[in-house]
Order: C-alpha cells, then structure tokens, then sequence
C-alpha cells in the first residue's frame, strides 16, 4: 500500500502507528492476514488470540486500542465475549468479522455497542478504513 485510497490520509494512517489492537479469529489464516496487514502497512501493535476464553482474558487484561472479533469461536462465542468485554469497558471499539451471520445476530450484536460489523470476505482496504474512522472519531453503529 503505497499510497491510501483518498478516502484515507496518510497523516490519518500516521495516527494509527503504535495503536494496539486485539485481533480475534479462530481461522489462523484470517488472523494472520489481517495482523501483517495492521502491522505492515499502518504500524500497529497486534495481539492474536484464537478462541473466545482467550480473547477475553486479553481484552481485559491488556491495554488495547480496538477489537476485530470473529463471531464464530470456539470456547466461547464471540457475541459473549463481545458482552463481556463492553460490560467491563463499554467505550471500547469493537470490529466484528463475520461470514455467516443472520441479520437477526447483526441486529443483536449492534445492540451490544459493536462499532463497526465486517462481512467476510472484506477488502483489506475497507478494514484499513473502518479503523481509521474509529481512531478519527467515527461514532458506533446505531442499534437497529
């Protein structure tokens, strides 16, 4: 990424150096792709966990910027781990990742206080933009 969609600064893709960010998906090769993206191209620090246990632990233990949670984990799913976390920190921005979600489970989970919900598959680039609308200010997805 040499240079940013317009609909993307680069002194905005600068703000996002050194953010940290939880990462959570149970498929390695989503996970993987999506932390070399975050740290490659925008400098952020990334934390991978792989199942929903995991994913709590390190949300709430950690000292993260922003979420990508799958919803579909194993141990515990991701609309509980999602409750959790908002629970104990309910400004924390939250990015659901999800291939196969009903809209009655999109619904619920943006009742949750989820910022941002991501259809699978998703352009690496709308990703790079939902961040940057997060760390720009962008507010939360109203509850439908």
């Amino acid at each position: 990424m040499s240079q940013p969609t317009p609909a993307v600064s680069n002194s905005l893709l600068e703000g996002l150096a050194k953010k940290r960010v939880l990462v959570v998906d149970d498929d390695e090769f989503v996970c993987d792709l999506v932390s070399k993206v975050l740290t490659r191209y925008l400098g952020m620090e990334v934390y991978k966990a792989n199942d929903g246990s995991e994913a709590i632990a390190a949300a709430l233990t950690g000292r993260y910027d922003c979420a990508l949670i799958d919803l579909i984990l194993p141990n515990t799913s991701g609309s509980k781990v999602i409750k959790t976390i908002k629970t104990m920190l309910p400004d924390f921005p939250i990015i659901v990742m999800t291939g196969r979600a009903p809209d009655e489970v999109v619904k619920t989970i943006r009742k949750l206080g989820v910022t941002r919900v991501l259809q699978k598959p998703f352009k690496l680039m709308v990703l790079i933009e939902e961040i940057a609308e997060i760390f720009s200010g962008g507010k939360a997805l109203p509850a439908k």
